[in-house]
């Protein structure tokens, strides 16, 4: 059976949306693994950054090696992609860049790892609390990651 992946794409602050995207995000986290970002405000704790550690693996970013925005124990990965990604949209160009990135580029690493057949033993939750365990607060660039997450399921 393939697995599901979700990635937020953004991040959710204050006590309002939490309390309206809780119960959401708990139900889905038993049929999906939930990937998101940590941050970018480096006054916020990524742990008060939704989704919740407790029910997605959160991504940071880390320019050169170094992470930036919101960073702690909450972020399970940092990853340091280089320089912004270029995105061409209807002629228009806009670069991208930060943990909403980061957390894309984990998601797509993943999906090829658990492609492979890697993985397949675990349910959703302990595959979230492998990588969480394994990854905690590690700083990989992009062309580590997909090898490393294929370690890390093995």
């Amino acid at each position: 059976m393939p697995f599901v992946l979700v990635y937020t794409g953004s991040f959710l602050e204050g006590d309002d949306v939490v309390d309206a995207w809780k119960p959401a995000l708990a139900r889905l986290a038993g049929s999906a693994l939930i990937i998101g970002p940590g941050g970018n405000n480096p006054e916020l704790d990524p742990g008060a950054v939704w989704p919740a550690r407790r029910v997605a693996l959160k991504v940071g970013n880390a320019p050169r090696g170094n992470p930036v925005g919101s960073v702690g124990e909450a972020i399970s990965v940092y990853v340091d992609y280089g320089n912004p990604l270029e995105v061409f949209l209807e002629g228009a160009r806009f670069t991208v860049g930060g943990s909403s990135t980061a957390a894309m580029l984990v998601s797509a690493h993943l999906a090829n790892v658990l492609a492979t057949g890697t993985g397949q033993k675990y349910s959703y939750a302990d595959l979230l609390k492998k990588l969480k365990v394994a990854l905690q607060e590690e700083v990989l660039t992009e062309d580590e990651l997909e090898a490393r997450l294929a370690d890390v399921l093995r």
